[in-house]
């Protein structure tokens, strides 16, 4: 009986022993299972993460040609302003320029007028003087034939 007893609780023990090693075999079949769907997921996630990198670096190449598309353009707008700016100097100086003669053209209209006006007066004092002359030698010729 004795040995009955311990030939039982023996197989109960293999009986347990036996359930634990099926119960840890599917926990590991489960476990790699899980393993497998993780190590796929961990792929997945790897080959977005590599994705989603190569749209960073997509996005940084356009920034860089944005920035110096900028760049470009606004050293092109320097230029333009700079251009821009020697184009009012040159049209300032051309204005004084321009203010300077109509000044000289108004001291020469001013001047003629003068001019005009003294020449109009002398060639009225000649005509005095000629109409003069000639009313004499007129007169000297009458008295000359009256001597005659």
């Amino acid at each position: 009986e004795k040995r009955e007893g311990k030939v039982a609780r023996m197989e109960l023990e293999f009986e347990k022993i036996k359930i634990e090693a099926e119960a840890r075999e599917r926990a590991l079949t489960l476990a790699k299972g899980d393993m497998k769907s993780q190590r796929a997921e961990l792929e997945e996630t790897k080959r977005g993460t590599e994705e989603v990198e190569k749209e960073l670096q997509q996005i940084r190449v356009d920034l860089e040609e944005k920035r110096e598309e900028i760049e470009k353009s606004g050293r092109a707008m320097e230029r333009e302003r700079e251009e821009m700016q020697e184009e009012r100097v040159k049209v300032k100086v051309e204005l004084e320029s321009l203010e300077r003669r109509r000044e000289e053209v108004t001291a020469l209209e001013k001047s003629f007028e003068e001019t005009k006006v003294e020449l109009a007066k002398s060639k009225e004092k000649y005509a005095d003087e000629y109409m003069e002359r000639v009313i004499r030698l007129e007169e000297e010729a009458k008295a000359l034939e009256l001597k005659v």
